[in-house]
């Protein structure tokens, strides 16, 4: 396999705000992230390098389940559900806290990029079926069958037919 420069940082968190605007996507991503607790930014990284052939390499495995108690569930599951409780009270504030979570989540995709970026195959094949299938693992272990279908049908509702 050839190895090709990994993306910049800005230009993959620019694609995935851009998918994420996209059509169906938001309520999809909403879907998936309140039904199986799973990180969206993550998910969307794994497309966004799966689309250009680039699978994430299993050694990229425990770094990524770090990051995912720390970051996720650790600080963006407590931050979204207060911001949500902030939604018909006090609009200033939840528009704060949406700001902040973005950003919360922007460093969590430098964050998981830093890691990538040593562990990943270029020119791979199936490499978005393996992505999705790596970063819900992230998220821990005895997941139901249903996160990975999700994660799956996620990829498959952003890349182009």
């Amino acid at each position: 396999m050839s190895r090709n420069p990994f993306p910049d940082n800005d230009v993959l968190w620019d694609e995935i705000c851009q998918m994420y605007a996209r059509e169906g996507v938001i309520a999809r991503c909403l879907r998936v992230q309140d039904s199986y607790g799973l990180c969206v930014t993550l998910l969307l990284l794994a497309v966004a390098v799966g689309q250009r052939g680039i699978a994430i390499h299993e050694a990229a495995l425990p770094s990524l389940r770090a990051l995912v108690p720390r970051w996720h569930y650790g600080v963006l599951v407590p931050l979204r559900a207060a911001r949500r409780g902030l939604r018909d009270t006090d609009d200033e504030a939840y528009q704060q806290a949406k700001l902040l979570e973005l950003a919360i989540e922007r460093g969590l995709l430098d964050e998981a990029c830093a890691v990538l970026r040593g562990r990943a195959l270029w020119n791979a094949e199936d490499a978005l079926p393996r992505n999705m299938d790596l970063m819900v693992d992230a998220h821990g272990e005895h997941l139901p069958d249903a996160a990975y279908a999700a994660a799956e049908n996620l990829g498959r509702l952003l890349t182009p037919p």
